[in-house]
């Protein structure tokens, strides 16, 4: 009779779905990443933005509310990465 080799469980492990799931993992994490510092960025520039805007005397309260409300709905990071100057 022919010897049967059992199936190499493991061996496929490491060579097949380990790399697969690096493969997936390194993406998700990077996204993650990205998507985090791109939040804290877009509150630092924010909170600095309210703070010039506040620091302003010679621009009319109502202009102040507009430009605020604009930065608050819109974040920094979409307004970079427009194409238009219309946003």
């Amino acid at each position: 009779m022919a010897s049967s080799k059992p199936f190499p469980a493991q061996g496929f492990f490491k060579k097949n779905l380990l790399p697969f799931l690096l493969v997936l993992l390194v993406p998700v994490f990077s996204l993650a990443f990205f998507r985090d510092a791109e939040k804290r960025m877009d509150a630092a520039v924010l909170q600095s933005i309210e703070r010039s805007l506040q620091e302003v005397s010679d621009m009319p309260k109502d202009e102040k509310e507009l430009q605020l409300d604009f930065f608050r709905r819109t974040p920094v990071s979409k307004i970079m990465a427009a194409s238009e100057a219309h946003l």
